[in-house]
C-alpha cells in the first residue's frame, strides 16, 4: 500500500501541532501581537516539526505558493553560492508585494563563508521578507547567525502525544493496530512523529500482530544488535567491534534501538550495571542524521578506544 502518512496528516495550523506546546505558545504570541520576527531559528531533533512550523508560518503570512515560499535543504548545497543565489533573487518582489518566506533546513551544514554571507540579510531583510532556519545541531552555527534570529527549541515528542497521533491516524485510515504494536512503534520513533508515521506505514496492510512486530524489527536486525551489544558489554577490543559493525546491513537507527533494549534488560537484571549504563548513555541520541557514522562513534565511545 503506497502511503505518505507524514504529509497526509501534517498539521496545517498551530492547533494541530503534536507535542510542542512551548513552540506553539511562542508563535501564537507573535501572531497575537502582529510581530512575527523576520529571522527565526527552529532547532531540535529530526522529525519533530521544524518544516511543519515553517509551512504554518507561510500560511499565516499568506505567502503565495509560487515565488513566495521556498524550502531549501542547505545540506545539498553547503557553499556560498546558495546564499548568493538567494540574495540575487530576493530583490524581485512577489506579485502584489505579498510576503515571501525562505525555509533553509539543516543550515548548520553550510560553510562559515555561507553563514557569514547571510548575516546582513538576516539582520536587515527587505520588507515583507522572512527567513526560517532549521537545524538539528546548533553547535554547527556561527554565534552571529544565532544572535540575529529568534530561536525556538523543539523537543522530542512525549510517548503519550505520539500514541494519540497514531490512534488518530489509524482511525482516519480505518485500520487497527494492537497496543503492543503501537507501543513498539512509539519506542522506535524515539520522540519523532514523522518516524512514528513512517513505521506505521510499514505495518499497515499486514495481517497479524506477529507479522507487524517482525516487520518493525527484522530478525537480522535483532541478531546484529545483540552481537554488537554483547561485544560492547564484554569490552571487546575496538578492532573486533569494528568488524561486527562493518558487517551490519540493517538501518543503524534500528540497530541502536535494539542495542538500547538489550542494554536496558541487562541493567534491570542487576548484572554489569556500570557497562550497561554507559551503553545507554552512548546510544541515547538518534542516528537519523548521522546514520552509520553515529553507530561507529557511539560504539567507539563505549570501547574507550581500546
Amino acid at each position: 500500500m503506497a502511503l505518505d502518512l507524514a504529509n497526509k496528516y501534517r498539521p496545517k495550523k498551530l492547533s494541530q501541532m503534536v507535542g510542542q506546546p512551548t513552540a506553539v505558545a511562542v508563535i501564537r504570541g507573535w501572531i497575537k501581537r502582529g510581530k512575527i520576527p523576520s529571522a527565526i531559528l527552529l532547532s531540535g531533533p529530526s522529525g519533530t516539526g521544524k518544516t511543519t512550523l515553517g509551512r504554518i508560518l507561510k500560511n499565516h503570512l499568506q505567502c503565495p505558493d509560487d515565488f513566495g515560499y521556498e524550502e531549501i535543504n542547505a545540506a545539498d548545497d553547503k557553499g556560498i553560492g546558495m546564499v548568493r543565489d538567494i540574495l540575487n533573487r530576493i530583490q524581485y518582489k512577489t506579485l502584489g508585494g505579498k510576503p515571501r518566506l525562505w525555509f533553509l533546513d539543516e543550515i548548520q551544514e553550510t560553510t562559515k563563508a555561507a553563514q557569514n554571507c547571510i548575516l546582513k540579510v538576516l539582520e536587515e531583510p527587505p520588507p515583507n521578507t522572512y527567513f526560517v532556519l532549521g537545524t538539528t545541531e546548533t553547535a554547527g552555527l556561527l554565534r552571529t547567525v544565532r544572535t540575529r534570529c529568534k530561536e525556538i527549541k523543539l523537543s522530542p515528542v512525549d510517548p503519550g502525544s505520539i500514541t494519540t497521533l497514531l490512534q488518530r491516524v489509524c482511525a482516519g485510515e480505518g485500520v487497527q493496530v494492537s497496543k503492543k504494536v503501537m507501543a513498539e512503534i512509539v519506542e522506535l520513533a524515539d520522540g519523532s512523529p514523522r518516524m512514528a508515521l513512517s513505521k506505521l506505514e510499514e505495518v499497515i496492510g499486514l495481517d497479524t500482530e506477529q507479522d507487524m512486530l517482525e516487520a518493525l524489527t527484522p530478525e537480522e536486525t535483532k541478531a546484529e544488535s545483540i552481537d554488537l551489544c554483547r561485544a560492547l558489554m564484554r569490552r571487546a577490543h575496538w578492532r573486533d567491534v569494528a568488524k561486527i559493525i562493518s558487517k551490519i546491513k540493517s538501518d543503524p537507527e534500528r540497530v541502536r534501538v535494539g542495542v538500547l533494549g538489550y542494554a536496558s534488560s541487562v541493567l534491570l537484571s542487576g548484572k554489569q550495571s556500570k557497562t550497561a549504563h554507559e551503553i545507554l548513555i552512548a546510544f541515547e541520541d538518534p542516528f537519523y542524521n548521522t546514520m552509520k557514522n553515529g553507530l561507529i562513534r557511539s560504539s567507539y565511545d563505549v570501547c574507550g578506544g581500546k
